[in-house]
């Protein structure tokens, strides 16, 4: 195992931490609990006590018991916009708070089942008479769809077809909303959302996801990374615009 490598607790990890009994040797928690999705394995075995050969067979362990799962390299991800320019950062919870988000993760998986959408949080529109949109998605087909359905509903339709096109498009001018395809050709949906969280003009921007992946470690990964809402893909219509309207509070 490389010692530099990264892990972040996953949905199943934050719910085995707070779980009454242990089943697991006291060591792989008391690890579990130092992970924080920016330490290296070398860094968490020195502050846990352990030697480094010890701390590697823990973390294999725990990996193959899905509590944990390694943090992409940006030159993994091919994000070149990435602003700390080497790891994707993520927000590691405490027990607490990450059985809440796990509950809320298992809410918005069966909501994505059963209705096609799932609104997180609600962040109304600053007054805009037509509502800017701006849609990452590269297949054209779905592009146009998205177009013509947003256009028809009175909002003001742009397409970026990558992360690069994205970049620009929110910096040349600032959406009212992003819709975000999770796989992009340069790029992750997930990824973009980590960088507009950061940007200090764009940190508050409402976005969506749009993807086929709505498992429960999908829903938790995009509301850890700060998702207002998940749309299912092949999307609905009626789906795809009440997830909007409840986002903007339209």
């Amino acid at each position: 195992m490389d010692p530099t490598s990264i892990f972040s607790k996953t949905a199943k990890g934050i719910g085995e931490l707070g779980q009454r009994d242990m089943r697991l040797p006291r060591d792989h928690y008391r690890l579990l609990s130092l992970i924080d999705g920016k330490s290296s394995v070398a860094q968490l075995a020195e502050k846990s006590g352990m030697n480094r050969e010890a701390a590697e067979q823990v973390f294999a362990r725990l990996a193959t018991e899905g509590l944990l799962h390694l943090v992409p390299k940006a030159s993994e991800q091919n994000w070149t916009q990435n602003p700390e320019g080497a790891v994707i950062s993520v927000t590691e919870l405490d027990p607490e708070e990450g059985v809440r988000a796990w509950a809320e993760a298992q809410r918005g998986s069966s909501a994505l089942h059963n209705h096609g959408f799932y609104a997180s949080k609600v962040r109304p529109m600053q007054g805009s008479a037509r509502p800017r949109i701006l849609s990452v998605e590269d297949d054209p087909l779905v592009a146009r769809l998205l177009g013509v359905l947003l256009s028809r509903e009175g909002y003001d339709v742009r397409i970026a077809a990558d992360g690069q096109a994205a970049f620009a498009a929110m910096e040349e001018e600032t959406p009212d909303l992003v819709l975000l395809d999770v796989m992009l050709p340069d790029t992750t949906g997930f990824a973009i959302l980590e960088w507009i969280r950061k940007h200090d003009k764009l940190a508050h921007l409402p976005a969506i996801m749009v993807t086929a992946q709505v498992g429960e470690e999908d829903v938790m990964r995009g509301l850890r990374a700060g998702a207002d809402g998940y749309i299912f893909k092949p999307f609905r219509p009626e789906p795809l615009l009440q997830c909007i309207r409840n986002v903007l509070k339209i």
